[in-house]
C-alpha cells in the first residue's frame, strides 16, 4: 500500500482530522525495490535439497488446491512455483488503479515515482543482468516474461487509465533492443517474437495463463467447496 499510497482518515463534517496525504516519494521508491527483490532468482527459487524432499505423488492421490500446479507431469515443478509467485508479485506492483495513481502523483512532483520509473526497476534487476545458471537462470527467463506479458494485459486492458494504457504500450512497442546484449538467443528470438505478434494486433494477442497459485486457509476443508 505504499506505491503509489496515501494516508488518510475516513472524516465526518467538524472534523480535525488531517487531509489526506500521499506517502512519501522516498518512501514509495524504497517499496519498489522491496517488490523488485522479491523477483530475483535467489529469491524466488527453491533450494535442491527442498525439492529432493518432495517426491511424485502416488496413484490415486491427485493434486488438489492445496498444491502447485507442475508442467513437468509428476514430477514438483519448483519452475512452475516461481513463475506462480513472480506473476503475482508483478500483478500487484502493476495493479492498473495503483498506476494510475503513481502516474498522477508523478505528473504533479517528478519526485513520484511513475509507472515508467516502476518498469524500469524491474527490467533493471532482469532483462539488465548478467545471465544466472541452471535454475535460476530459466528462473530469469520467466521473470522476464511475465514482466512482458504484464505490460501487453495493462496495455489491452479496458478498465485501465487511458494514460496508463498509453505507458504500457510504449514500454512494449519501444521494447530496447539493448537487452538482448544479455540474453541467450532462444530467449530473444522468442520475445521479439511476440513483441512482433502483439504489434502486428495488439486487441487479438492472448496473454498465456500462469499456473493457478495454491488457495490459502482454510487449509484441508474441501468439504467448504463442494
Amino acid at each position: 500500500k505504499l506505491i503509489g499510497g496515501l494516508e488518510y482518515h475516513y472524516s465526518v463534517k467538524g472534523d480535525d482530522l488531517p487531509s489526506p496525504q500521499k506517502i512519501d516519494p522516498k518512501l514509495q521508491k524504497e517499496a519498489i525495490e522491496s517488490m523488485v527483490d522479491c523477483l530475483k532468482p535467489e529469491n524466488l527459487g527453491l533450494p535442491e535439497s527442498l525439492v529432493a524432499m518432495i517426491p511424485p505423488r502416488p496413484p490415486g492421490y491427485g493434486r488438489g488446491r492445496e498444491n502447485f500446479p507442475s508442467r513437468t507431469g509428476v514430477m514438483f515443478d519448483p519452475l512452475a512455483a516461481a513463475e506462480n509467485l513472480s506473476d503475482r508479485i508483478l500483478e500487484i506492483l502493476f495493479h492498473p488503479q495503483r498506476l494510475a495513481r503513481m502516474e498522477q502523483f508523478a505528473a504533479e512532483d517528478k519526485e513520484y515515482p511513475s509507472f515508467e520509473y516502476a518498469v524500469s526497476r524491474v527490467r533493471a534487476n532482469t532483462w539488465e543482468q548478467a545471465r544466472s545458471k541452471g535454475n535460476e537462470g530459466l528462473i530469469q527467463r520467466i521473470v522476464e516474461l511475465k514482466l512482458l506479458y504484464r505490460l501487453m494485459a495493462i496495455s489491452n486492458d479496458p478498465n485501465a487509465a487511458g494514460y496508463v494504457r498509453e505507458v504500457a504500450f510504449d514500454q512494449v512497442v519501444n521494447f530496447p533492443a539493448g537487452y538482448g546484449r544479455n540474453l541467450t538467443d532462444d530467449h530473444l528470438k522468442f520475445v521479439n517474437h511476440e513483441i512482433e505478434r502483439f504489434k502486428s494486433n495488439p486487441s487479438e494477442f492472448e496473454i498465456p495463463d500462469s499456473p493457478k497459485m495454491p488457495d490459502g486457509s482454510p487449509i484441508g476443508m474441501d468439504c467448504l467447496f463442494d
